[in-house]
């Protein structure tokens, strides 16, 4: 006899490993899948919400963030949902123990299923990086790569988000055989592989997906980011609160107007950093092997790889190549803003000119 209790699958990220990629395919076919037997409940906006007020934080310091009854409203029809059901948030991957435990009991009756989606640390470690500085963050690269060595005098909070066998011994309150690692394919691999996999956990076939998402994250090469880690200084407190950060500059500037401004040099672990990375990755890959996970893809994706990887340190980007990629930017976004106003129906102010004396 089959369980009347639906399964509920809780994608608890990490960051950075195709989470936007994967939250904006299921948006963009919720029906579809609610066909197959998957309900996406609410909007991609309610599991933000929902995750934050699980924590009980609110994120970047926006109390507009925080909103109470927010996580209810998810878990509510996730828990009533006729057969499965998922819930995708990469910031559940903060949650603590006591966290976590909430969450599975506001879902019961229903079986909690957690999915993590992880990354070797070669791709990961850029990448959380190019994503702080689109966080407002002005902290050189080179500092954050000092704070997750094994050198530093503590612990980095990155690892605490960042380790998948970390994030998952807080969830430990899940059965290991409840619990699936899904790992992000090499590079070059098929664009959809990372799909496949996810909606291999789901039960779905993953065709029934035929609408594409939106653009997701778009990467910053090397003298891209560095100069959006300088403008920070300006842009962030001048924009007041994260979320008019957020708008203006992580989800338009960053993503419209400043890729493709300058060459696209990668940025990559630099050699005197590779061999603690190497170690550190292998020894992820052998605490997740050993506790029972059901992985979907191989462990040995996660193996960190540096072959072909040219380091352009950000610190080193000459300020003639920053004017320059400013400049792009500039001109961008003026006429950007030109055609805005002629769509509009807006007229540049006419002003008398004066004689020049």
């Amino acid at each position: 006899m089959s369980d009347p209790n639906p399964t509920i699958f809780v994608h608890i990220g990490l960051a950075k490993t195709g989470t936007t990629y994967l939250q904006g395919l299921v948006w963009r076919n919720k029906q579809a899948l609610a066909d197959a037997g998957v309900l996406f409940p609410g909007r991609p906006g309610d599991h933000f919400l929902a995750s934050n007020d699980l924590l009980g934080q609110p994120f970047a310091g926006n109390p507009k963030s925080l909103r109470p009854g927010a996580w209810e409203k998810v878990a509510a029809p996730a828990r009533t949902s006729p057969d499965r059901a998922l819930i995708t948030q990469e910031i559940l991957g903060r949650a603590t123990p006591d966290d976590a435990r909430r969450a599975i009991a506001s879902l019961a009756p229903g079986s909690v299923h957690v999915i993590v989606t992880v990354r070797d640390l070669s791709r990961q470690i850029p990448a959380v990086w190019q994503e702080r500085v689109k966080n407002g963050s002005r902290q050189t690269y080179t500092s954050f790569l000092e704070e997750l060595s094994p050198a530093a005098e503590s612990e980095s909070r990155y690892w605490r988000r960042q380790d998948a066998s970390v994030v998952l011994s807080r969830w430990g309150a899940v059965p290991p055989e409840h619990v699936h690692i899904v790992t992000v394919p090499p590079s070059g691999a098929r664009p959809r592989m990372l799909w496949e996999r996810f909606a291999s956990v789901l039960g779905v076939d993953p065709q029934v997906a035929t609408k594409h998402p939106p653009r997701s994250n778009t990467g910053l090469g090397v003298v891209e980011a560095e100069l959006l880690r300088v403008l920070n200084a300006t842009l962030r407190p001048r924009a007041g609160s994260f979320a008019v950060y957020a708008r203006a500059v992580k989800h338009h500037f960053a993503t419209e107007i400043l890729p493709g401004t300058a060459s696209a040099d990668r940025i990559v672990v630099p050699p005197e950093h590779r061999d603690w990375v190497s170690e550190r990755g292998r020894e992820i890959i052998e605490r997740l092997k050993g506790r029972g996970y059901d992985v979907v893809g191989d462990l040995a994706d996660l193996e960190p790889t540096f072959a072909g990887q040219e380091f352009v340190s950000p610190a080193d980007v000459p300020k003639e190549r920053l004017l320059e990629a400013a400049a792009e930017c500039v001109t961008a976004q003026l006429l950007e803003n030109d055609q805005l106003r002629r769509k509009a129906g807006k007229r540049p102010a006419q002003r008398q000119s004066r004689p020049v004396e």
